[in-house]
């Protein structure tokens, strides 16, 4: 039973892909055009009222309405980033190198415990420069 109500539901879907969306000529509504066959002598044909419900692909739509792809530039940004990242690294190793080694290594995506073995730091220590890191930064990028 279901098959045969999908198969009906499925038809009427596919017709009204093919129909007019209009004003109802008593509420104003928008209602599907009553004509199935064609626009041939259809008083809204060619009409502004008249709305084709057809679905678009997309490559239809940009070529009718010359839409184009925007793809967003994050060089710049990246650029931006690194040299902002080589300057604080610089300030860093001007007030502490093991700050500035400290950075480096979590740039590189070492976790805490990794970096305090590495650098034989105390976890509770590495957290105290993370701190004081993270205090110069904000400072750094505020300025």
């Amino acid at each position: 039973m279901a098959n045969v109500q999908d198969e009906k539901s499925d038809c009427k879907r596919m017709e009204r892909l093919h129909r007019c969306i209009i004003s109802s000529p008593i509420t104003g509504r928008p209602i599907c055009c009553p004509d199935t066959n064609s626009c041939y002598g259809c008083k809204y044909a060619g009409s502004l009222k008249a709305e084709n419900v057809e679905p678009l692909s997309y490559e239809k739509k940009f070529e009718d309405e010359g839409y184009e792809i925007e793809v967003p530039d994050h060089t710049s940004d990246e650029a931006l980033t690194n040299i902002m990242t080589d300057e604080l690294l610089t300030e860093l190793r001007s007030i502490n190198e093991k700050l500035a080694m400290i950075l480096e290594l979590r740039l590189e995506g070492l976790e805490v415990k990794e970096i305090g073995e590495k650098l034989g730091i105390k976890k509770s220590t590495l957290y105290d420069d993370m701190k004081k890191i993270v205090t110069i930064a904000t400072k750094y990028l505020n300025d």
